[in-house]
């Protein structure tokens, strides 16, 4: 059994189905994250869900990819992207430090038809 981590996990969206729709509440940053195998890393963001939708749902640590995908969508202004709805997924990756594969969870803006 794996020990649970304050954020969400790519495991966390495979046991809820592989797929989960959620909606911004608001965007934190985090001047340090220390992950449950020691490393830290500084100045990350995180998407905290909105609790009337997903109340229990963990936050969201924003990589790279998960960050440009929203930016290209709705901008670089995180105070606007509250109340906005994203499908969180899993893809298979490749862990940066170790280069074994892993799944990985990504973030798709859902955006309403023009």
């Amino acid at each position: 059994m794996r020990k649970p981590a304050p954020w969400l996990e790519a495991e966390d969206v495979l046991e809820a189905g592989g797929r989960i729709e959620a909606m911004i509440g608001r965007v934190v940053h985090y001047p340090l994250v220390v992950f449950g195998d020691g490393h830290e890393e500084t100045d990350m963001h995180a998407i905290h869900w909105s609790t009337a939708d997903v109340s229990d749902l963990k936050p969201l640590l924003l990589n790279k990819t998960n960050r440009l995908r929203i930016v290209a969508t709705w901008g670089k202004r995180v105070g606007e992207w509250k109340g906005r709805r994203v499908v969180l997924f899993t893809v298979r990756t490749t862990n940066p430090k170790t280069g074994e594969p892993c799944p990985g969870t990504r973030v798709r803006p859902i955006t309403e038809a023009p």
